[in-house]
């Protein structure tokens, strides 16, 4: 049951941080591969924040 809650998880994390590198990465500075590393590597609202926080190219 644990190892399935943690695929799930996962995938979930993983969509989330492509959603935000595709949305919010584009616009960015930061660009959508490193909006990508930092979303999946920390969490997606940090991803984006700093996104947002990058400014627009």
């Amino acid at each position: 049951m644990t190892e399935t809650l943690f695929i799930i998880a996962f995938f979930v994390w993983y969509f989330l941080s492509l959603a935000v590198s595709e949305n919010a990465g584009k616009k960015s500075r930061l660009g959508v591969e490193w909006t990508f590393f930092v979303s999946f590597l920390f969490s997606p609202i940090t991803g984006w924040l700093l996104a947002r926080w990058q400014g627009k190219k």
